[in-house]
Parts: structure tokens; sequence; C-alpha cells
């Protein structure tokens, strides 16, 4: 998937339970600082993975704004962090209202 003419790694979760192991070891080895799961589990930004529940799948693009927009820049080698530990506020029935209008 492209986001700001970056390429960002993609899974799928059927189930709620998963270690996103293949997610993260792309991330890693690929120097990609930011991946997308699409799952039952609830809206989350932890750990450079934005977790989307299945339901919201069309408010991605909004969510990945927000995360932009809360003090992350992209940059040639992709989404970068102020703090490793930082929280990332994410409001979903926004991103959802405007992607479904």
């Amino acid at each position: 998937m492209y986001y700001e003419q970056k390429i960002l790694p993609v899974e799928v979760k059927a189930g709620k339970t998963g270690t996103l192991k293949s997610l993260r070891l792309f991330l890693y080895e690929k120097k990609a600082l930011l991946g997308v799961r699409f799952s039952l589990q609830p809206l989350s930004f932890t750990d450079s993975v934005l977790s989307i529940p299945l339901y919201a799948v069309e408010a991605m693009p909004g969510l990945l704004d927000q995360i932009v927009l809360q003090g992350k820049t992209v940059t040639q080698s992709g989404v970068q962090k102020r703090n490793p530990t930082e929280t990332i506020h994410l409001d979903s029935s926004k991103s959802i209202s405007s992607s479904i209008v």
C-alpha cells in the first residue's frame, strides 16, 4: 500500500490473536517505520503498527493523516516518530464519518 509515496506493509488478521511476526520482520529488514494491521482488535498505534478494526478499513487514509498531523513527519525514509514511547490519540469517528460521506 502507498501513503505519501511510501510503501507501507499491511497485514490482515481474521482473528483476535497474532504476533505480527512477518509484519515486524518486514519493518525491521526494510527499515520501514510504519505498518498497518487490519484485524478484530480495537484501533491503536503502538510500536510503529497502526491497528485498524476490520469495520474501519475505509478510514485508514484519515487515520494515517492523523498520525502525521500529531507531530510525525514523512521523510525520504518514511514516517519518523518524535519519541518511541509517545502515545498517539486517534479519532476513529472523525475518520470513519468523513470516509463514509
